[in-house]
């Protein structure tokens, strides 16, 4: 493949250069690239904000396409599978972490671009015509879904998705409130009005409440800098968790903002934090983490498989 990388040393300058792609192995899968959706880590490391940029970077962790070629050992995929690729493409397969699905949480987890591979090679994204991935960081897509619709879940998607499973929010009968509608908080949204749950919106931009009640289907929008609907909104949060079970038990803050708002879960809800402030010195907490605090006040970091 020959994708333009854009760099920025001491500038930001454009290169043209030709990458070669890995050779499929046994256990890898080719895929070539139809669709790659962009995060805004993509654009943190192009600009090499987190200051751990390998040049030439090709980012690109929302990865959909088909693919064309799989190894002597794979046995998920076949040639024309439609398939995906989220941000790993390997760890070290033998920790405890691995043995229990939270790759993501493994020392020796290599990121599906600008990372070094366990062969010693950098890894580049979907920014590119083609991908070899070992077949455990590949996944399927349903044949009913678009694969440019599907990247995103890839990411935004699988970072709220996970949490709400997690924590038992796959059913109705629960509030779930959502800080910012960017990104993260468009498919968070989306899926907590799918699994039946009560939607407030919390945006600093008044511009969002007619697309989060009239486009998403929010049953609520809140102003954070309207002291009088914040009030309202935490009164109604402590309410909520104090009614009969099975009604609202609890209430849940999915804060895609890259700001802790400590305290808004309330005394026995669950706040988790997702994406990460720019100048972060661990862009893996904002591509992996998610924050909770609870009514003890302890507070526990939980990664969202991908």
């Amino acid at each position: 493949m020959g994708p333009v990388v854009t760099s920025r040393i001491s500038q930001i300058r454009r290169i043209s250069c030709v990458l070669t792609i890995l050779r499929t192995g046994d256990d890898d899968v080719a895929i070539k690239v139809l669709y790659c959706g962009i995060c805004h880590s993509d654009l943190h490391t192009i600009k090499n904000e987190w200051k751990d940029t390998i040049y030439p970077c090709v980012p690109g962790h929302e990865i959909a396409g088909a693919v064309t070629e799989v190894g002597a050992s794979v046995t998920r995929f076949k040639a024309g599978d439609r398939v995906g690729v989220g941000c790993m493409v390997n760890s070290c397969q033998s920790c405890d972490r691995c043995a229990g699905g939270f790759e993501n949480l493994c020392p020796g987890i290599v990121w599906t671009y600008n990372s070094v591979d366990l062969d010693g090679t950098v890894t580049y994204g979907g920014y590119s015509s083609n991908v070899v991935v070992h077949e455990r960081f590949v996944v399927r897509f349903p044949d009913a879904m678009p694969l440019d619709q599907g990247a995103p879940l890839l990411c935004a998607g699988i970072t709220v998705y996970s949490p709400m499973r997690r924590h038992g929010l796959d059913a109705p009968g629960k509030h779930v409130g959502v800080a910012g509608l960017g990104g993260l908080g468009h498919v968070a949204v989306k899926l907590a009005r799918a699994f039946g749950a009560r939607v407030t919106v919390v945006s600093s931009s008044p511009a969002k409440r007619r697309e989060a009640l009239d486009r998403l289907g929010a049953d609520a929008f809140v102003l954070s800098s309207d002291a009088y609907e914040m009030k309202v909104i935490y009164s109604s949060i402590f309410s909520d968790q104090t009614q009969a079970r099975g009604s609202f038990i609890g209430s849940y803050i999915c804060d895609g903002v890259g700001v802790v708002h400590a305290g808004c879960g309330g005394h026995h809800g669950r706040h988790h934090q997702h994406g990460v402030r720019e100048h972060s010195t661990d862009p893996a907490v904002g591509i992996a983490e998610a924050q909770r605090q609870d009514g003890a006040g302890r507070h526990a970091r939980e990664a969202p498989l991908i």
